[in-house]
C-alpha cells in the first residue's frame, strides 16, 4: 500500500477568523537570549495575516493560543469558527479550550502534515526570510527570535500573489501599510536613552543594533554592545552599516545575561498593528561617536606684525579644548560633505565594450601601483589562513566644473570576509573638522596666506598593516608562475577595514617626524612653527589642505613630501569637499553650485520651481507629524 496522492485544496475562507492555520516549530538548535526555544504561529485562512508568539517550552502553547483568541475576538468582533492543527500532543488542551469556547477543531492525520500545509509552508517562509536577515546582518543564530519575529511583520506587510497582490495587512484592517517606518534589520541605530540614564551625566545615545519592532510599544527595539535592550521612537539609524560585521557584542558580555530594559511608554492602539513614527534616518558611513569642542570663537590683535602671535591668539580654542562637549560622527562631519563619486563594478565583458582602452589602461595603472609599492608578496597557500577576495572597482574622476578629469581603477577587498581581531582590530581614523576647516580659511585670508592643495596617490597603499591578512590574487593578474599562491598583505589595500586607520597613522608619524605639532582639539589638524615660518596642514583621509606664512617654505615642504608620499600637488585652493573656493584681492568666496546641481539632478529636481525661502512657512509640527 502507498501513500495516495493529495489533491490541491481550492477551500478558502470568506471572512476574517472564519478559519486559523496554527502550528509549532521547534526546538530552535540555540536558545534565544531570552530563554525561548520554540515558537507557534496562527495564521488567518482569508487575509493570510500571521501572528507568531514565542515559547519556552511545548506546553506554553495553550497559554499562547488564550492570548491570541482573547486578543483576535476583541479586535475584530468576531468569533473564530475553526482551528486547523497538526496532532501535536501540545494541542491537546488546546482543543479542549476550543470546544468550551464552541471553537470547531480539526486536526491532521497521524503522520500526515500536508493536511496542515497551510502552517507548515507559513513556516519554511517564516524561517527562510528570518535566516536571510541574519545572515545579511551577520548575527548569531541566537537572535533567531527577533529575525523570525521582524520576518512576520514585514510578511504582513509584503503584496503577495496569493492575496491578489494585496498585503495581508491591508485585507485585515482596510487599509494600506506605512513603509516609511522599516528599517534594516541588524543595523546600526541610535536611540535615545535619557529616559533610561540614571544620572544627568550618562550619554544621551550610544551605538546600538536594530532588533525588530515593538509588539507592545510604538517604538523600535534596540539592542546595545552589552547586551541590553532598549524601546524607543526616538532612533537615528543608519541604515548603510551593519556593526555585526565589525565584532559588535562585548566579549565580556554573554549572550545568556541579555536583559530588556523597562520600555519607555509609548503604547500601541488596541490593533497592535499601528505604524511606529516616523524616525529621524542617518546614512553617515562610519557612526562612532567622538567628543568635539564648541565652536570657537576666539579675537585677533588687529595691530601685531608677528605672524606668529596673530595665529597663536586666533587659534587659542583650537589648540585648548573647550568645556562644551557635543557628539558628532567621525567620518562625516557635522557640516562637512565629501561628495562620493560612485565605483561601479564592472564586468570584463562590460569593460570590452565600454572604452575599454580606458578602463585597461587604468587597471594597469593601479595594479603597477601595487607593485611597485611592495603592497604583497605571493606565498604558498597553507589551507588553514583567512582568505579574503578582491574585486576591481571603477570610477569617473569630474573637476569643479563638472568635466572628466580622468577615469580610475582601484582594486578593493571585500571586507565582509575580515574577522576581528583575526584580520583587523582598530578601525577608526579621524578626518578634520568643520570648525577647523573654516578657522584656518579665515586667518589665512585675514594674513593673505597661499592655501595650497594636495592630493595623496593612491593614499591607503602608504599604511602599514599591523595584522596578518591574506588576499586571493588579483582577477586579470594572476602569476602564471604561482597561480595557486596568495597575496600576504604588507600594506593595506582599498577597502580593508583598517586601511583608513593604517593610512592616517602613517602619515601622521611622517608629519611628526619632520616637526609638525598634532592638535589635541584636533587630530587631523597639524603645526610646524619656526623661526621664519608658520604653517598649517589639514587633512581629509587623502585630501590636504596647506597654508603657512612662508611659501617658500611651503614648496620646500611639499617637495619632501612628495618623497615620502607620491602626491599632485594641485596648486592653489579651488575645490576641497564639495566646495568650490575662489579667491581675490578682496577675500575668499565658497560656494557649492556643482553640488547642488548634483543632488538636484540626483532626485530628478533640476527642472523645479525656485523657492524664496528653503521651507514653507506657517506649519506647524507635532510629535506626530505635520498638522
Amino acid at each position: 500500500m502507498h501513500v495516495l496522492p493529495f489533491k490541491t485544496s481550492s477551500s478558502h475562507a470568506k471572512e476574517i477568523l472564519e478559519l486559523v492555520h496554527t502550528d509549532v516549530w521547534g526546538p530552535a538548535l540555540v536558545t534565544s537570549p531570552l530563554g525561548f526555544k520554540y515558537y507557534v504561529h496562527f495564521l488567518d485562512d482569508f487575509s493570510r495575516f500571521t501572528w507568531i508568539y514565542p515559547l519556552k517550552q511545548k506546553s506554553d502553547t495553550t497559554q499562547a493560543f488564550t492570548q491570541f483568541k482573547n486578543m483576535a475576538e476583541y479586535m475584530f468582533n468576531k468569533r473564530i469558527k475553526t482551528i486547523q492543527c497538526d496532532g501535536g500532543g501540545e494541542y491537546k488542551i488546546v482543543q479542549n479550550h476550543a470546544i468550551k469556547a464552541g471553537i470547531q477543531f480539526r486536526m491532521s492525520c497521524p503522520y500526515t502534515s500536508q493536511q496542515n500545509g497551510r502552517a507548515e509552508r507559513k513556516h519554511k517562509h517564516i524561517t527562510e526570510f528570518g535566516l536571510t536577515l541574519l545572515a545579511q546582518a551577520k548575527m548569531p543564530l541566537h537572535y533567531w527570535w527577533e529575525a523570525f519575529s521582524t520576518t512576520v511583520y514585514l510578511i504582513n506587510r509584503l503584496p503577495s500573489l496569493v492575496t491578489q497582490n494585496e498585503s495581508p495587512y491591508s485585507l485585515l484592517f482596510r487599509k494600506e501599510p506605512d513603509y516609511s517606518s522599516l528599517k534594516p534589520f541588524g543595523c546600526a541605530c541610535y536611540p535615545c536613552l535619557k529616559p533610561y540614564n540614571q544620572h544627568k551625566l550618562q550619554f544621551h545615545t550610544t551605538r546600538c543594533v536594530f532588533l525588530g519592532y515593538s509588539n507592545s510599544h510604538k517604538g523600535y527595539k534596540c539592542i546595545n554592545s552589552h547586551g541590553r535592550i532598549f524601546t524607543s521612537r526616538h532612533v537615528v539609524f543608519n541604515e548603510e552599516h551593519f556593526p555585526f560585521h565589525d565584532g559588535f557584542l562585548n566579549t565580556r558580555s554573554s549572550l545568556k545575561t541579555l536583559t530588556e530594559s523597562p520600555s519607555v511608554s509609548f503604547s500601541l492602539p488596541t490593533t497592535g498593528n499601528s505604524h511606529i513614527g516616523e524616525a529621524t534616518s542617518s546614512n553617515d558611513n562610519n557612526p562612532d561617536v567622538e567628543q568635539e569642542p564648541a565652536n570657537p570663537t576666539g579675537s585677533r590683535d588687529q595691530d601685531t606684525n608677528d605672524p606668529t602671535e596673530t595665529v597663536a591668539e586666533a587659534l587659542q580654542h583650537l589648540v585648548e579644548p573647550s568645556r562644551t562637549i557635543n557628539t558628532h560622527w567621525t567620518r562625516s562631519k557635522v557640516g562637512i560633505h565629501k561628495p562620493k563619486q560612485p565605483y561601479v563594478g564592472l564586468a570584463e565583458t562590460c569593460i570590452d565594450e565600454k572604452e575599454p582602452e580606458n578602463w585597461k589602461e587604468a587597471m594597469d595603472n593601479e595594479y603597477q601601483a601595487l607593485m611597485s609599492n611592495q603592497t604583497w608578496v605571493l606565498v604558498p597557500y597553507q589551507g588553514q589562513e583567512n582568505i579574503i577576495d578582491s574585486k576591481w572597482v571603477f570610477k569617473t574622476k569630474y573637476k569643479a566644473d563638472g568635466t572628466i578629469e580622468r577615469r580610475k581603477a582601484r582594486l578593493v577587498a571585500k571586507v565582509f570576509q575580515q574577522t576581528i581581531e583575526l584580520d583587523y582590530e582598530e578601525t577608526f581614523s579621524p578626518v578634520v573638522k568643520a570648525n577647523t576647516v573654516r578657522i584656518t580659511l579665515s586667518i589665512a585670508v585675514h594674513l593673505n596666506w597661499e592655501v595650497k592643495q594636495l592630493d595623496i596617490n593612491n593614499a591607503f597603499l602608504n599604511g602599514y598593516l599591523k595584522e596578518t591578512v591574506f588576499m586571493h590574487q588579483p582577477e586579470g593578474f594572476v602569476d602564471s608562475i604561482k597561480p595557486e599562491h596568495v597575496c600576504k598583505l604588507s600594506k593595506a589595500v582599498y577597502g580593508l577595514k583598517q586601511a583608513p586607520r593604517a593610512w592616517f597613522d602613517s602619515l601622521k608619524n611622517a608629519l611628526l617626524s619632520r616637526g609638525f605639532t598634532n592638535t589635541k582639539s584636533d587630530s587631523s589638524l597639524f603645526t610646524l612653527r619656526g623661526t621664519y615660518h608658520i604653517t598649517f596642514l589639514l587633512i581629509y583621509v587623502d585630501d590636504i589642505i596647506v597654508t603657512g606664512n612662508n611659501t617658500k617654505f611651503l614648496e620646500s615642504f611639499i617637495t619632501q613630501l612628495n618623497v615620502v608620499f607620491s602626491l599632485k600637488d594641485l596648486g592653489l585652493l579651488h575645490y576641497f569637499l564639495g566646495i568650490e573656493v575662489q579667491r581675490d584681492a578682496s577675500g575668499m568666496y565658497l560656494k557649492q553650485s556643482k553640488y547642488i546641481g548634483d543632488i538636484l539632478r540626483k532626485f530628478k529636481m533640476e527642472n523645479a520651481s525656485s523657492c524664496p525661502k528653503p521651507m514653507v512657512t506657517g506649519k506647524q509640527f507635532t510629535a506626530e507629524g505635520e498638522k
